[in-house]
């Protein structure tokens, strides 16, 4: 039996010696040399960057390197797909996700999340910012990062932990721009636009993104996880990206540098304070701070500070002694009081000068000529013209609010 027992454990340990050398070769040949993979990871600051388009030089993407985006998610079943395919082959992507459809799918904001994807920001409702208020466009972004953020995340911060942002239908003005870097954004827009929204086949977006590709030679590629035609097309597009010799870029935020730590502030010390504290001579920087003049009725007791330890050149704590409660700071000198003269003289009532009222004058009715306007080129416009100017104004203004509701409704249909 004993003998059967020994026989057993050798086996047992021989084969977890197979089955542990294996594990690696099974892993890599899961991403190995069949799979498109990701080549690189860049990483994005926010001190450097402000607007991201792709083709910059600046912006760091060599010849023939891709970044693969997706918008408007996350959505039940295309979403789904589209994670198993750049799973299947090892590609990291960058998901700008809409608060309100985040809320509808938690789950698949997790995933995004746990399989290793960038979660970017993309507003809440899908709102066409130029269209809103500067108090509107803050507002819509601050929510849409919040609440994807406590689902992805499970809270909220100050700072956003991605701080990539998407404009939806990608317009943007120099105002919206404004309100980003306030809140430390980089604006990512797209110069390989999919257009994969359109009502055409997925041969057709496939063709159309290989086409600027080869036109552009790099760049970040924008496309929909909330289209079918999308996720039928990626495998595909994946394959060819690998048979013409491009590479994925996975782009992530970049951790700012920790804060260097202040230099030790300690009060000014009187020569009987240094006396009494027996400081070394040598070995520690102090930087004193100038106490402020304040008057003699309002003079606070000056205090000696109380330190136990302070750090050294060489970053070792010396131990201080307690100060003894004998010392005391000498007694500050009373500020001497400069009298000016003051002048008195007696006048007469007759010689007073009273202050005279102040009276409003009537505007004048201004003419029809006064009324009239000169403007650049000599042209005469009056009030009438100018209302009418006014009206037209608004009605083009009115007009682009309702195709941004409209285009805002048909998105919401198309998500139905």
């Amino acid at each position: 039996m004993s003998v059967l027992r020994i026989s057993n454990g050798l086996l047992g340990l021989v084969l977890s010696c197979v089955f542990a050398t294996a594990a690696p070769s099974v892993a890599s040949a899961y991403c190995g040399p069949d799979k498109l993979g990701t080549s690189r990871t860049m990483k994005v600051s926010t001190s450097k960057f402000r607007t991201i388009v792709g083709h910059e030089k600046s912006f760091g993407l060599r010849h023939k390197e891709v970044i693969l985006t997706f918008d408007d998610g996350p959505i039940a079943g295309v979403t789904s797909r589209i994670l198993k395919t750049l799973s299947d082959e090892c590609v990291k992507a960058t998901f700008f996700y809409v608060g309100r459809m985040a809320k509808s799918q938690p789950r698949l904001v997790r995933k995004v999340v746990s399989q290793g994807h960038t979660l970017g920001h993309h507003t809440h409702a899908h709102n066409r910012l130029v269209a809103y208020s500067s108090a509107q466009v803050e507002r819509h972004v601050t929510r849409g990062i919040s609440t994807i953020e406590k689902i992805a995340y499970g809270q909220s911060g100050a700072t956003p932990r991605v701080p990539f942002f998407r404009y939806p239908y990608l317009a943007r003005n120099n105002r919206t721009d404004a309100i980003l870097r306030r809140k430390g954004l980089i604006a990512f827009d797209a110069n390989i636009d999919s257009l994969d929204w359109k009502k055409v086949s997925g041969d057709a977006v496939h063709n159309r993104i290989m086409r600027r590709l080869r036109q552009e030679g790099k760049g970040i590629v924008l496309m929909h996880d909330i289209q079918k035609r999308t996720a039928s097309m990626l495998p595909r597009l994946l394959r060819s990206l690998k048979r013409e010799g491009y590479k994925i870029v996975h782009v992530v935020p970049s951790t700012s540098p920790a804060p260097k730590p202040d230099p030790i502030v300690v009060a000014s010390l009187d020569e009987r304070e240094e006396t009494a504290l027996n400081l070394p001579k040598q070995g520690i920087e102090l930087k004193l701070r100038p106490v402020r003049s304040m008057p003699q009725n309002k003079r606070a007791p000056r205090q000696v500070a109380s330190l136990s330890t302070v750090r050294s050149q060489d970053s070792s704590l010396i131990e201080l002694p307690a100060l003894p409660k004998d010392v005391t700071a000498p007694p500050a000198k009373a500020a001497e009081k400069v009298e000016t003269p003051v002048i008195v003289a007696s006048l007469s009532e007759d010689q007073l000068i009273k202050p005279r009222k102040k009276l409003r004058k009537k505007k004048a009715k201004k003419s029809r000529k006064q009324r009239l306007k000169v403007v650049a080129g000599g042209r005469k416009v009056s009030k009438r013209k100018k209302a009418r100017k006014t009206v037209r104004r608004k009605k083009r203004q009115n007009t682009r609010v309702a195709s941004a509701k409209w285009k805002l409704r048909r998105s919401q249909w198309i998500l139905r």
